[in-house]
């Protein structure tokens, strides 16, 4: 969905240099554990906790469009890394989206692998075209030692489904982080429809419009994070995502992998 979170708000020159020179004394193992990168995975029971505090906490009278509320269960696979230390952890292989109704009918749309990582985007309708546009991002992010959260809010040009979902079709908008980490930086998020197909979903199959979104950094941090996305606009369903994260501050590197498809048309709720 899109991940850089923590690499926008800190500085890892200094960091690098004590690890280096801690690592090479006796303090290192108390450093290597500092830096250990945790991971552990989110339940369906608590999930649902979460669906069920988010949706009493919803707008009276909202209708969750364009997806359906629920939780829905997905099969993943990836996992992320950083080269500070060789961090890395996997995703669980079976993970959860949170669908609940947000402001002005809109869908909230969160993935919650592990409670070291989360992502979420709103999600609105636009117009009367059936287009679909991504409101805000918002990352949630613990990993070797740090803990951030990085909010970008968008313009309501910054399709999901644009308003001529054509292979082919292009557009572009400028987003801008929010407090608390880099507040007024830019980011260019570039979008394309890549086509349509089905997606198999269980035993069924469904249609699906395949759009990608391409986030780009600039200034301290440097990098692009293109999600595609698989919508069944006619289910209100997020199909299939996959995402693939590429980020660099201060030499040191950020990856993400995922692909997470949905294992059922019925939510877990």
């Amino acid at each position: 969905m899109h991940a850089w979170g923590w690499i926008q708000s800190h500085r890892w020159l200094c960091v690098i240099f004590l690890a280096v020179v801690i690592i090479g004394t006796a303090g290192g193992t108390a450093w290597a554990v500092f830096f250990r990168t945790v991971s552990s995975p989110v339940s369906l029971g608590e999930a649902l906790r979460l669906y069920r505090r988010t949706a009493n906490n919803a707008t009276p009278g909202s209708k969750p469009r364009p997806f359906v509320s629920g939780v829905f269960g997905y099969k993943t696979t990836g996992g992320e890394s950083l080269s500070l230390l060789d961090q890395s952890r996997t995703f669980p292989t079976r993970t959860n989206m949170l669908m609940t109704a947000g402001s002005r009918d809109c869908s909230d749309v969160s993935w919650v692998p592990i409670t070291q990582h989360t992502e979420s985007m709103t999600v609105c309708p636009e117009g009367s075209s059936g287009s679909e546009a991504v409101t805000d991002f918002t990352t949630f992010e613990q990993i070797s030692g740090t803990t951030t959260t990085t909010v970008v809010e968008c313009p309501a040009t910054t399709y999901l489904v644009p308003p001529v979902a054509t292979p082919g079709e292009r557009w572009s908008s400028t987003c801008q982080q929010t407090a608390p980490t880099a507040p007024g930086q830019r980011v260019r998020v570039d979008g394309v429809v890549l086509g349509s197909g089905p997606v198999q979903i269980g035993a069924q199959s469904i249609s699906t419009v395949h759009v990608r979104l391409t986030i780009h950094f600039s200034g301290p941090a440097q990098g692009t994070s293109p999600a595609d996305f698989w919508i069944s606009t006619s289910r209100g369903l997020l199909a299939r995502e996959q995402e693939t994260a590429t980020i660099a501050q201060d030499g040191v590197d950020y990856t993400e992998r995922m692909d997470s498809t949905l294992s059922s048309l019925t939510p877990l709720d």
